[in-house]
C-alpha cells in the first residue's frame, strides 16, 4: 500500500468524527416572516411547485 493510498479524504475524516459521536443535540429557531402579498404569492408558489415535483417528479 502507498502512501497515497493509505491518506485519508476530508470525507472519511468526518465519518469517523460523526461515529465517535454518542449524542447529538439537535436546536431550532422559529421565525415568523412579515410578508406583504406579493412576496406570499410568491413563496406559495414556490412550495407548490416543490410539491408537485416531489408528488409527480
Amino acid at each position: 500500500m502507498s502512501t497515497r493510498d493509505s491518506m485519508l479524504t476530508p470525507r472519511d475524516v468526518e465519518v469517523l468524527a460523526l461515529s465517535n459521536v454518542e449524542e447529538v443535540t439537535m436546536y431550532a429557531i422559529k421565525r415568523e416572516l412579515k410578508l406583504n402579498n406579493k412576496e406570499k404569492s410568491f413563496f406559495a408558489g414556490c412550495a407548490g411547485f416543490s410539491r408537485f415535483v416531489y408528488n409527480y417528479g
